[in-house]
């Protein structure tokens, strides 16, 4: 898959106001691949580097990426801050205690 995605200048991921995201967008944002959702990511204390739109306004969006570079590095920073196994197991630990477990 590693691959497909960069060979991609944009990843496009699920839309229909779902909440949150699976791993295509993860995997895209590790790849340093704009990623283009309509979530908005605000469950997050960092919104994640994501291009968030409406499917009405995709294709324009994506004529507007041609001179956008400011999301690929800055997603690949974020998935590790967010979802590396060292920091889901520190989040996992804080729970854990909040609990009293």
């Amino acid at each position: 898959m590693v691959r497909f995605y960069n060979a991609s200048d944009a990843i496009i991921d699920q839309f229909g106001g779902l909440q949150g995201f699976g791993n295509v967008t993860l995997e895209g944002l590790a790849c340093e691949r704009v990623v283009i959702t309509d979530y908005d990511g605000l469950d997050y204390p960092e919104k994640p580097p994501i291009k968030t739109t409406q499917v009405e306004n995709l294709a324009e969006n994506l004529l507007e990426l041609r001179s956008e570079s400011r999301y690929k590095p800055a997603g690949r920073e974020w998935v590790l801050k967010y979802h590396s196994i060292q920091s889901v197991k520190e989040l996992l630990r804080e729970e854990l205690k909040q609990a009293g477990l």
